[in-house]
């Protein structure tokens, strides 16, 4: 047998082929957990006014850190697979179960920090970091109010919309029957 060949039979010691059945249901989870820590930073009590159908798509926002996680985790895999980490991951049979479960937290944990730091930057009078967050340029109208609400849009769902007043410093949810307009410039980016 040539070295090639005994390198691709070599067992991981922390991954199982059986693994993969689990990897849609991790990326699941991280973007879910993603959303909850979204909406824990702008009030955990907003979560409910949306149906589980709309916090998976909400969710979607989270699928570049989820594929980010999920690329960083195979690439450990396959470096342990190939011995190339084996003196970092040299771990004995009993404590293998802790390291992947210690792994898994570590990944829910890091989603939930995300989804809460994008959420606490949706509620702050600035961009956020890198202007990566919209500006609060959403004009909203009425029925039977002569001001329209100037606000950043946090959610949109089936009954309404969440938004951040910024004039107000208040997080609102409006329904849809009670709008009759809402206008936006489109997002650019700045060269």
């Amino acid at each position: 047998m040539s070295d090639d060949q005994s390198v691709a039979t070599k067992t991981n010691p922390l991954w199982k082929d059986s693994y993969i059945a689990y990897i849609p249901l991790l990326g699941a989870a991280v973007a879910l957990t993603y959303d909850v820590g979204f909406f824990y930073a702008i009030g955990i009590s907003f979560f409910t006014l949306f149906s589980l159908s709309e916090h998976i798509v909400f969710a979607i926002q989270a699928f570049p850190v989820a594929l980010a996680v999920l690329m960083l985790l195979s690439l450990v895999t396959f470096m342990v697979a190939m011995g190339g980490l084996s003196d970092l991951f040299s771990v004995s049979e009993p404590y293998k179960k802790v390291v992947r479960l210690g792994t898994l937290l570590a990944i829910v944990i890091g989603t939930f920090a995300s989804g809460l730091a994008v959420g606490g930057n949706y509620i702050s009078k600035d961009y956020g970091p890198l202007g990566m967050i919209p500006p609060a340029s959403n004009v909203i109208h009425l029925k039977n109010n002569l001001s329209p609400i100037n606000g950043r849009i946090i959610r949109s769902g089936d009954r309404g919309v969440l938004l951040y007043d910024r004039a107000s410093d208040q997080i609102r949810f409006i329904l849809w029957d009670t709008i009759v307009s809402i206008e936006a410039p489109p997002q650019r980016q700045e060269p």
